[in-house]
């Protein structure tokens, strides 16, 4: 009450909280210490008296507490996501076991029951040094064996082993002080063998071995072992490739293929800054450096006279030579082919169809091109006006023949052939044949149809197969008619013709068969109808065998059986 005895009253909230949360999870502990770093596992051996212990899916505020067997080491605050993360301040963990858990402690200072232990081991005591130096054993040359302290050595690769001491879980091999690389100690015997990826360089070497433990403490290393190298025969180095850099057919070359490259290039492998011979019919052509990667290549300055040549290599380092690579025979010809015969141009659009011959007209935009007499596997270039508007491969009879994708235009055409042989040789070009396309009164036309579904799109021919199935068919027709496509009385699709002529029609979902559609356009010249074959194909073929896997490359060639 006031002084003049008027009664006061205030509230005041309190809520009354005595339910601990529940045990946390330990997410993880973190090893950023040392040589073997990461995640820590229940049971594992770490060197890192720091480690990191993290969570995740925490009620935010809470606090965490690390307690290391039973004694609290660390503690932070839940952030808002619910996860958390803290390490021990130094000096942290002291050597030897530890059970890890966690409690989690409300805002109210319930505490909860500690988690499951998590038990790892801090050790910090590196390994004993070896007590005898390194072994090394030589493979390679005419004197092999065992290399003696401070012995000589033509095995620039020799094999390194030796007995670990009592807890190194690996070895670190240091050649001249530089880390050659690590490897694992049997368990049971601690004996450890190595063998360096890169060759050792010509002149003398110091080897050290320095033991690691389980969690990656470092021992001194042990004695060390003396020795000097000179002169590791190179292995042998591998043509792997003859590759063909002039016009016509460029890249790849097989062995006895033809090319029209006078100096091809041969590449290959070997080690890494030995010196490369190449040779061309047993003779010396010129040399080049293998590479940091193990890659060379070289071309001949001189050119290669016409016929039959083989490439041969060899490797040179320190004044030693390998044996040689197999032979990578191969054609030199230059020689171009003849000149096709005339061309036949065949007209199958329209009312007049058949054989149209120099100074006629045609009204097919897309006339078939054919010939025979010409040699098997050559590829026929037809030419209009110059420009390349189809290939086709000679058949093993001589024939061939082949029909544009792409319509010619209405208007004068000279049509000439060239034929290309295996090596990459074009012959002059044939005869012209003069002809005129006159598609103006001409009834409607199906060019082809257009597939866009699949790994192998593009424009199919009458006749051809797609598994495209909704199909677009593309032609010409009068200006302004309506074409309209069917099969078997049902309509399928139509289009108005733009004022160029062309149309196209995409089909509705086609049934996986073979199908024959009838084009109609109806305009102002009248009434004309073409067909046009399709086959829609949708089975994938049989998976195929496997004949064989054939090495033409070093001096073991021959089939390769599986493993």
């Amino acid at each position: 009450r006031d002084a003049q005895g008027n009664p006061s009253q205030t509230d005041f909230t309190l809520t009354i909280d005595t339910t601990a949360p529940a045990a946390p999870s330990l997410g993880g502990i973190s090893d950023d210490v040392g040589t073997v770093q990461g995640a820590l596992s229940d049971t594992d051996t770490t060197d890192d008296t720091t480690p990191t212990f993290s969570g995740t899916g925490a009620t935010p505020g809470e606090i965490i507490t690390v307690y290391d067997n039973g004694q609290p080491l660390a503690s932070v605050v839940v952030g808002p996501s619910g996860a958390w993360s803290v390490t021990p301040a130094a000096p942290g963990l002291s050597e030897g076991p530890h059970a890890i858990t966690l409690t989690a402690t409300d805002a109210a200072g319930n505490e909860s029951q500690p988690s499951a232990a998590v038990n790892i081991t801090v050790d910090t005591t590196a390994p004993d040094a070896p007590d005898a130096p390194a072994q090394a054993d030589d493979d390679v040359g005419p004197d092999t064996g065992a290399i003696s302290q401070n012995g000589v050595t033509d095995d620039s690769r020799p094999e390194f082993s030796g007995t670990a001491p009592v807890g190194a879980e690996t070895v670190r091999v240091y050649d001249n002080g530089v880390l050659l690389g690590t490897t694992t100690v049997d368990p049971q015997t601690r004996a450890w063998s190595f063998t360096p990826e890169t060759p050792l360089a010509d002149g003398a070497h110091i080897i050290r071995v320095a033991p690691v433990d389980a969690a990656g403490n470092i021992g001194a290393p042990g004695p060390d072992l003396n020795f000097e190298v000179r002169g590791d025969i190179p292995g042998v180095p591998a043509i792997t490739g003859v590759s063909d850099n002039v016009e016509g057919i460029t890249g790849a070359i097989q062995k006895d293929q033809r090319t029209n490259d006078t100096t091809p290039t041969v590449s290959g492998t070997g080690v890494p800054a030995s010196t490369i011979v190449v040779s061309v019919d047993g003779t010396v052509a010129g040399s080049t450096t293998v590479d940091a990667n193990g890659r060379w290549s070289f071309t001949p300055s001189t050119a290669l006279a016409e016929g039959a040549h083989t490439f041969t290599a060899v490797a040179q380092m320190g004044g030693l030579t390998s044996a040689a690579t197999g032979d990578f025979p191969f054609v030199v010809d230059t020689s171009a082919p003849n000149a096709p015969a005339a061309v036949v141009i065949t007209d199958d659009q329209g009312a007049q169809t058949g054989t149209v011959t120099g100074g006629q007209s045609t009204d097919d935009a897309t006339p078939t091109f054919s010939g025979s007499g010409a040699t098997p596997g050559e590829v026929i270039t037809v030419l209009d006006n110059g420009v390349p508007v189809a290939s086709a491969v000679v058949q093993a009879d001589g024939s061939w023949s082949v029909t544009p994708t792409q319509p010619l235009r209405d208007g004068p055409h000279s049509i000439t052939l060239t034929a290309t042989d295996a090596a990459g040789n074009e012959s002059q070009p044939s005869t012209p044949v003069a002809i005129t396309v006159n598609t103006s009164a001409a009834g409607v036309q199906v060019y082809h149809a257009i597939d866009d579904a699949g790994s192998v799109t593009g424009e199919v021919a009458d006749g051809g197969r797609t598994n495209d199935t909704t199909p677009t068919l593309v032609g010409r027709a009068e200006a302004g008619a309506v074409v309209t496509i069917t099969e078997g009385g049902t309509t399928l699709g139509s289009a108005v013709a733009d004022l160029g002529g062309r149309w196209q029609v995409s089909l509705p979902n086609q049934s996986a068969t073979g199908h024959t559609y009838t084009a109609t356009a109806v305009g102002a010249a009248g009434t004309s109808s073409t067909s046009f074959a399709l086959t829609i194909d949708t089975a994938a073929p049989a998976a195929p065998t496997l004949g064989g896997i054939n090495d033409d490359v070093g001096t073991v060639q021959g089939a390769l059986s599986d493993t």
